[in-house]
């Protein structure tokens, strides 16, 4: 995965975040009808540097998956190296901006210990 920002290199959010919505949209996300999912909690631990012209992987890994919230485990790697890693818990809110049950056909794909494609 390239980054389209340094900003992004900087952080590593945006990247974690892209490789989750990719997840989400193979699984069947679509935003008209599957509602809001911000993030509630993250944990970021910077190992080492990246360049804006690194080549890096994000892996992303589903921890735990619970009735209104997941939490989505990642690393960015450069090679063999772990430059940063973290954890985001994500939550499903309803129109009425309360927690709200996932959506059964995202639940499905969402296997805590498996490793994602990204």
């Amino acid at each position: 995965m390239q980054p389209e920002n340094t900003s992004a290199i900087n952080t590593g959010s945006s990247l974690h975040e892209l490789a989750e919505h990719r997840l989400l949209g193979r699984l069947g996300r679509n935003r008209d009808d599957a509602g809001a999912y911000p993030r509630r909690a993250a944990e970021v631990i910077y190992h080492r540097a990246l360049e804006f012209d690194d080549q890096f992987e994000v892996r992303l890994g589903v921890e735990r998956v619970g009735g209104t919230s997941v939490t989505f485990s990642w690393q960015i790697l450069r090679g063999d190296e772990c430059c940063i890693e973290g954890r985001h818990t994500v939550v499903h809110l309803g129109d009425d901006g309360r927690p709200r049950r996932w959506p059964e056909y995202l639940r499905a794909g969402l296997v805590p210990g498996v490793p994602q494609p990204t």
